[in-house]
Parts: structure tokens; C-alpha cells; sequence
């Protein structure tokens, strides 16, 4: 029983051989499930409960060489952005994303999720991927940055 705490995260958990509810919550507050497995038996009073899933992004440049620094931005199933950060240096980032919201009142889904990469240094690539988190759970995802090396003309002459 979670009593007018806030900001409550529960990671990595099963909850079994519970007699009533898995999870009550009351008060104004906002819990979260990151990683349960199980679709929770809940009880929240006037609380928000977030279950919530890890998503592990890698950029790569050509499907091949890690990007570090890449630029990794989601987006929820409003088109609302939900995160915004950059990969680090072996072209990944772990994040935490919501798959559901719930109240006594209602239950709103905020998958699907857009994910989008892009690299300053490279303007004109940019790409995404959609991510159901009610299907895939926990996801990993890899995108890659089409780069456009082209070799300069090289003239040579013979000397005389």
C-alpha cells in the first residue's frame, strides 16, 4: 500500500501470492511498474499508475560503425514527445517509456511509439521506427544513418 507517496517506482518485480490487489495507491500521486511482467490487479484512488518498459536504442552510421552523440527523440501514440536525448559513447541509450497510464477512471494507452535518429553532422539522414509496447514489452531497437561518403575526383599526371 502506497499512502499519498509520490514519484514510487517499482523495477524489475513480480508480485505474486497477493490475497487482494497487487498495487493500491492513494492520495495524489504518480507509481510506476517499469518491467512487470504481469498486467497488475489494481486498486488507486485518487493516485496514477505508469507501466512503463525499457527500450534500448543503437544508432549505427551505414548498419555498421556505432554513433555516438546521435540525437534519439520519442514521440507517444498523440504525437506528444515523451523523451529527447543523445546516445552515448557506443551509440546507445536505455530509456524507460510509458506503455499505459491508469486512474480509477480510465486507462489511456501512450504506445504506439515513434522513434527518430538523427546526427547534426548529418542533415540529410534521419530515421525512425514505430514500437508497440503493448506487444513487444521490453524493445530493442537498432537505427541506422545513411551517410553518403562519395570519394573525391582525383586527377593524376605523368610528369615529363
Amino acid at each position: 500500500m502506497l499512502d499519498t507517496s509520490t514519484e514510487n517506482r517499482m523495477l524489475d518485480s513480480t508480485l505474486d501470492n497477493n490475497s487482494g490487489n497487487d498495487f493500491d495507491a492513494s492520495g495524489e500521486s504518480s507509481n510506476y511498474l517499469i518491467n512487470h511482467s504481469e498486467d497488475p490487479s489494481v486498486s488507486l484512488s485518487s493516485a496514477t499508475l505508469f507501466r512503463q518498459w525499457y527500450v534500448d536504442v543503437n544508432v549505427t552510421t551505414n548498419e555498421s560503425a556505432q554513433l555516438s552523440n546521435a540525437n534519439v527523440t520519442i514521440y507517444d501514440n498523440n504525437g506528444d514527445q515523451e523523451i529527447s536525448e543523445k546516445t552515448g559513447d557506443d551509440g546507445t541509450i536505455k530509456l524507460t517509456l510509458s506503455e499505459y497510464q491508469q486512474t480509477t477512471l480510465a486507462t489511456t494507452y501512450l504506445t504506439s511509439h515513434n522513434i527518430t535518429a538523427f546526427h547534426d553532422a548529418f542533415s540529410d539522414s534521419i530515421n525512425n521506427t514505430v514500437i508497440n509496447l503493448s506487444q513487444t514489452n521490453n524493445t530493442n531497437t537498432t537505427l541506422s544513418l545513411s551517410l553518403d561518403c562519395t570519394s573525391p575526383n582525383v586527377e593524376t599526371h605523368a610528369s615529363i
